[in-house]
């Protein structure tokens, strides 16, 4: 399956809904280019919803450490949810789940947010 996203903006923040496979460096540069341009139009907030997305390499992991510590200069962060097990296994062995704020739902981010930004 190809690798595919699907952007909703929310207020402060912005969904990128991920399917497929993220392990080449043109899908990263898409990606890359897409979330500088969010940021750069004042959105804080970058939520990777992985659910549909069924592989990721060190191509796919760069774009989420490069997101979150781009919107964390921007004053705001990012956000992975809904991984599944061999997301979550991959995670767990390259560290990257020490860095990232993961959660189980969208609601359970934009509920951080907004006590975040009270």
């Amino acid at each position: 399956m190809a690798f595919e996203s699907k952007i909703t903006e929310q207020g402060s923040s912005v969904i990128f809904q991920l399917s497929g496979k993220l392990i080449n460096e043109a899908d990263s540069i898409q990606l890359n280019d897409r979330v500088d341009m969010e940021l750069d139009s004042g959105i804080q907030f970058i939520i990777f919803d992985l659910s549909q997305l069924q592989h990721c390499n060190s191509t796919g992991i760069n774009v989420f450490i490069r997101s979150l510590t781009k919107s964390r200069i921007k004053g705001g962060d990012t956000f992975l949810v809904n991984l599944h097990s061999d997301l979550n296994t991959l995670f767990k062995i390259t560290r990257v789940q020490d860095i990232f704020n993961i959660y189980t739902s969208i609601e359970e981010v934009e509920k951080t947010i907004q006590s975040n930004n009270k």
